[in-house]
């Protein structure tokens, strides 16, 4: 019982974790825990909105991290149109029910992105 006193009066708490990030511009190139010249240290709420987040979607400005801001997606759907040249017979003019496909005729149509 005497070695458990002694070892917890000798037990020393682990040291606290640093955390380094890489900027480049006000874009955060690399994280790490060992310190590096050039290297500005951070907090560990930093570091796990780094992890939580992805260093692609952050940057470093002011001190502080921030959001990349999010791109729009320019992908449009395609609409169905009437076509004279060429296209899809519906049945019942339903776009779900495509008959068939022809090269000339009326009533036909085809499906395309504005």
């Amino acid at each position: 019982m005497q070695e458990l006193f002694e070892a917890l009066s000798n037990f020393k708490p682990k040291a606290k974790t640093e955390f380094y990030i890489k900027v480049t511009g006000s874009i955060i190139s690399e994280v790490s825990t060992q310190p590096r010249e050039g290297w500005i240290k951070i907090s560990a709420a930093d570091y796990k909105k780094i992890i939580t987040v992805s260093v692609e979607n952050l940057l470093y400005v002011d001190g502080k991290l921030k959001r990349k801001a999010a791109t729009k997606s320019i992908v449009k759907d395609p609409e169905i149109t009437k076509s004279a040249s060429g296209g899809y017979e519906l049945l019942h003019n339903d776009p779900f029910w495509p008959i068939g496909h022809r090269e000339k005729g009326e009533n036909l149509y085809k499906w395309e992105t504005q």
